[in-house]
């Protein structure tokens, strides 16, 4: 199915939606993640991944003319950061990266625009969606 033009389920379908590395490619983000609430029972989990177009290595790649655009995925129509991931998630959602360096992998809160190549955002949606 086209995510783009919505999701084909009942609302209240399911207790966890998995979504890693899609929403960059879609034309509405936010309007994603409204459907992803709507099929989500209450008290289900979103569990998304997208990569960190803030992450360390991008700035040092600017210096040297390249940007997320022209590194990434030619599919990929959003480049986030730490902000733009805030706008599309409640405060609510918890939000981790990682540390992924050698063999010293690391779930991180702290420092994830910079540290982390990757956004980990874990939703879930309210027991009384509804009140």
């Amino acid at each position: 199915m086209d995510v783009n033009q919505g999701l084909q389920f009942p609302n209240e379908s399911f207790d966890l939606v998995w979504c890693t590395e899609v929403i960059e490619h879609l034309d509405d983000p936010v309007f994603f993640r409204e459907e992803v609430i709507r099929v989500l029972k209450p008290n289900g989990r979103l569990v998304l991944t997208t990569p960190n177009s803030a992450f360390w290595f991008y700035p040092l790649m600017r210096c040297l003319g390249q940007t997320p655009k022209k590194l990434q995925n030619p599919t990929h129509k959003h480049f986030f950061g730490i902000k733009d991931i805030r706008r599309i998630f409640p405060p609510s959602a918890k939000l981790f990266g990682f540390f992924p360096y050698f063999l010293i992998r690391l779930r991180i809160t702290r420092g994830i625009g910079l540290l982390s190549p990757t956004f980990v955002v874990i939703e879930k949606k309210s027991p009384h969606p509804h009140l």
